[in-house]
């Protein structure tokens, strides 16, 4: 079994373990094995929310469903735009 299948398989059986402790817990939602996981279905508000937060510093959000974590795409944006803003300054004081 190469490496990728043995990874692939290892999500795949966190991912039942955590739906099994969901079920015998009674709830939809919270932290397995420090894992966030999410099995209420989402609003598109709560998609919003935890998709392009601009509220919220984190980098990753608690996953929209399912398990892991969700990217915060307003903050990845912003600290992208922040980290180009001085070597595009840079360049305009070199032209001068």
């Amino acid at each position: 079994m190469s490496f990728k299948n043995k990874i692939r398989n290892g999500i795949i059986l966190f991912t039942v373990a955590t739906l099994a402790y969901s079920m015998t817990t009674k709830k939809r939602h919270g932290r397995f094995l420090g894992v966030p996981y999410d099995w209420r279905i989402p609003s598109l508000a709560d998609i919003r929310n935890r998709i392009w937060n601009k509220n919220d510093p984190k980098l990753f959000n608690k996953t929209v469903f399912g398990v892991g974590w969700a990217p915060n795409a307003y903050q990845f944006l912003k600290r992208l735009q922040s980290s180009e803003l001085p070597s595009s300054q840079a360049k305009k004081d070199n032209e001068i």
